[in-house]
């Protein structure tokens, strides 16, 4: 079985690999050139991202679990200085339109972040049977009422929290 972090990735590039060549269209339509050359680098450096964390976060994870949460603090430390200097980099260059770079990266930092996380939660629900991505099934759901504590039907006569 691959490493969460490598499924979320590919997963991260399959989606990318969809949508980044209309979105670079529409760029180019829609501010020139630029915008669209633009959407192609700043996409090509959110999946860069994420592809390094995943390797490193694979490669811990075969050490310790420790070694896991280390790679993840350090590689945010590092992530966000590479990150800083290829901005300042991009910003003067005469190639990339900025207001685009920038829209492009954040939204599709999140949005692919957020889907790839979002498919898994599911996935992993399904496969232990669940069907609800892990969590337990609320009162309105399993048809009685329980204390809010400690999810113990509550006694006769009385009402939950």
């Amino acid at each position: 079985m691959k490493q969460v972090e490598t499924r979320i990735f590919l997963g991260m590039a399959r989606r990318a690999a969809i949508l980044t060549p209309p979105a670079a269209a529409l760029g180019w339509l829609w501010r020139g050139p630029k915008a669209g050359i633009t959407v192609l680098i700043a996409v090509s450096l959110v999946l860069a991202i994420f592809g390094v964390t995943a390797y490193a976060a694979s490669i811990a994870a075969q050490i310790s679990p420790g070694a896991l949460g280390g790679a993840f603090l350090i590689g945010f430390v590092v992530k966000l200085g590479a990150m800083t200097a290829i901005v300042a980099y991009l910003r003067k260059q005469p190639f990339i339109d900025f207001p685009v770079f920038f829209g492009v990266f954040a939204v599709s930092y999140l949005v692919l972040l957020t889907a790839e996380t979002s498919a898994w939660v599911k996935e992993r629900g399904e496969a232990e049977g669940e069907g609800q991505g892990g969590r337990e099934p609320d009162e309105s759901e399993s048809g009685h009422e329980t204390h809010k504590i400690n999810k113990t039907p509550a006694p006769a006569g009385t009402t939950a929290g």
